[in-house]
């Protein structure tokens, strides 16, 4: 292992640093480096986990999950984790920043490097694993990152050297700056096409599409039908209200869709009220290829078409799930949507699932629950625990918009 010379992606770094960190005059900021091997290419394996991909760090010496997150803006670990693996808090102990010594990925070693700071519980309550963090944009910006979902592989390039060839789609972006922003037009349910700028954002799994509350209300799109309705999708701040349906069509540069599951904002204080972008098209939606996204020259590339779209189902139970314990096993209800078939069968908010289809929570993680939950016109037998009684109910699957 040698020391490299990054000199633009070291002092790129530094500046980002020096700029977020401004507002701590009375502490020296050590400076950020890069080091790893001298190959042209860093090679890093992942999990797609939940429809998200999970890289495996070590930070401080400790090994956890990082999502690899385009839409969040700066790295973030879960705070009390992070205390725990001995990050720095050079500044007031109710901050929510922190200096770690260093986080190992791949090839690649970070050092000195500034995160945010916060509490991941929901998150990895909704994901079904603990999630130690995001790898956000102000690292992934300083390379060109092609996520190859058939392979499970992240490679990051030289962002300035890197040339494509291949017959990709090409999407560029819709500013001037380095951020992953798409335009797209979409057609509601028997209305006209909408022009929209979504957020690429990998750090959503859970829809393909999610429009930002003022957009949803600008655009008349809140009596869109069908459509179901409630907390049903998770972000750092908790549940997160929005109704899904499916929207007719979707247009992305060369690529088209039909009746995609889409997230309407509902809320009225959390990210969905945001009036900077128009929305979210999340990591589910590449799930068919390989996603490329070349921030030097402001692009995505996504190849091949065919696959785009393929994983956009949604369940078709009515449940929202989450998972506890220490082992992520206790598999909860957060969520039964009115007249949806759970409903039908009687689970409520709060029961517990021990088994599906004879399969005990033991032998099932989350994202098995939820790929088994969303075949259409099939039936799954659940045992549940509520209070000190034992149920078991057959659900049978429908299409729920």
């Amino acid at each position: 292992m040698t020391r490299v010379s990054v000199s633009e992606t070291a002092a790129a770094i530094a500046t980002a640093a020096s700029a977020a960190l401004a507002c701590a005059p009375s502490y020296r900021l050590p400076t950020p480096s890069i080091a790893g091997d001298t190959a042209p290419v860093t090679v890093i394996p992942f999990e797609l986990y939940d429809g998200r991909v999970n890289v495996r760090a070590t930070i401080n010496g400790d090994s956890g999950w990082l999502v690899l997150d385009t839409g969040a803006w700066r790295t973030t670990l879960d705070s009390s984790w992070a205390l725990q693996v001995g990050v720095q808090l050079p500044w007031t102990r109710d901050s929510n920043h922190a200096v770690v010594d260093a986080i190992r990925l791949g090839t690649l070693t970070l050092r000195n490097y500034v995160v945010d700071l916060y509490d991941m519980h929901d998150v990895s309550a909704a994901a079904g694993r603990f999630q130690a963090g995001l790898l956000g944009h102000d690292f992934l910006r300083h390379f060109t990152v092609e996520v190859d979902y058939g392979e499970q592989i992240v490679r990051l390039y030289d962002r300035a050297t890197y040339r494509y060839e291949g017959a990709g789609v090409i999407l560029p972006f819709a500013s001037k700056y380095d951020s992953p922003l798409l335009r797209v037009s979409f057609r509601p349910p028997g209305g006209d096409w909408v022009k929209a700028r979504l957020l690429l954002d990998t750090g959503s799994g859970r829809l393909c599409l999610i429009l930002m509350t003022p957009f949803v209300e600008k655009h008349h799109l809140t009596t869109m039908a069908p459509a179901i309705d409630g907390p049903l999708i998770t972000g750092i701040a908790g549940p997160l209200h929005v109704a899904v349906g499916s929207i007719a069509a979707f247009r992305l540069g060369e690529l088209a869709l039909d009746s995609v599951p889409t997230g309407l904002g509902r809320e009225r204080k959390s990210f969905l009220t945001s009036k900077g972008i128009d929305g979210l098209a999340g990591s589910r939606l590449f799930h068919g290829g390989r996603l490329i996204l070349d921030y030097y020259r402001h692009r995505a590339i996504v190849e091949p078409a065919a696959g785009v779209g393929r994983d956009c189902r949604y369940d078709q139970s009515g449940l929202t799930l989450t998972a506890r314990g220490a082992d992520y096993r206790d598999f909860r209800v957060g969520y039964v949507v009115p007249h949806s078939p759970a409903a039908d069968v009687g689970i409520q908010e709060g029961d517990r699932i021990l088994a599906i289809d004879g399969r005990s929570s033991a032998e099932v993680e989350l994202p098995d629950l939820r790929r088994a939950l969303a075949v259409d016109s099939t039936a799954r037998q659940l045992r549940l625990l509520r209070g000190a009684d034992t149920l078991v109910v057959t659900v049978k699957l429908r299409r729920l918009f």
